[in-house]
């Protein structure tokens, strides 16, 4: 429905519209071992898994049940739900040393960005100071790839330290 994702013993965890709700499941690649982590009547979605497995974090409105969405984290088994930011926040990915989630927020305040924040929640740290949306981490860790509104809409790339305009920006004609 709204995303997925690969734990690193290959199972996947997605986001499913199942019985009118919004939850957060995981299954074996050949569908088998089905199972919901969440069951509620929250909308969960856009889950992004730890490089150990060990976490999945999504974005959800349980924290006011309204069209204001944060980022929870929980164990890859569904329990221990923590929430990690409260502002409104979207397209979560972990860092794959694990210590880190990117994320695109909006605040009327600070308009629209990049930020990040640790995986046992704390303080958020901003990344870009222009809107961003559809973040991901590369492979190493070194790179952030996102789409990028600083010049109109562009794929752009930027060092995962952050801070700056982006090192490239790249052209993608139609609908990608």
């Amino acid at each position: 429905f709204e995303g997925f994702a690969f734990a690193p013993d290959g199972r996947i965890v997605f986001s499913s519209f199942e019985g009118s709700q919004s939850d957060i499941w995981i299954m074996n690649p050949d569908g088998t071992g089905r199972q919901r982590l969440t069951s509620d009547v929250y909308l969960d979605e856009n889950p992004a898994v730890s490089s150990d497995g060990r976490y999945v974090v999504f974005m959800s409105n349980r924290a006011t049940g309204g069209n204001v969405t944060n980022l929870w984290r929980m164990d890859i088994d569904g329990t221990n739900l923590k929430q990690l930011t409260n502002v409104w926040e979207r397209d979560p990915d972990i860092s794959p040393d694990g210590r880190w989630v990117i994320y695109g927020s909006w605040t009327q305040s600070e308009g629209s960005a990049l930020w990040k924040v640790p995986i046992d929640g704390g303080d958020r740290v901003r990344v870009t100071d222009y809107p961003t949306e559809h973040n991901s981490y590369s492979p190493d860790g070194r790179w952030i790839a996102f789409i990028s509104y600083l010049n109109g809409e562009h794929n752009a790339i930027i060092p995962s330290s952050g801070g700056v305009k982006p090192t490239r920006e790249f052209n993608v004609p139609g609908f990608q």
